[in-house]
């Protein structure tokens, strides 16, 4: 599942603490890929539409 975020970095801090790890190896500076369970991964991503200047 795909959601768009404005922050990444608030993204992860929101989501590991809740026990949620981040698979690193298709994350980069756009993208994380929180794991839920073994069959759903979580993609944070930064969205340019949905950015707030």
């Amino acid at each position: 599942m795909n959601l768009p975020v404005q922050d990444l970095a608030a993204g992860r801090e929101f989501y590991e603490p809740l026990g949620f790890s981040i698979n690193e190896h298709p994350s980069d500076e756009h993208t994380a890929a929180v794991v839920v369970d073994d069959n759903l991964v979580v993609m944070l991503r930064v969205d340019p539409l949905h950015v707030v200047n």
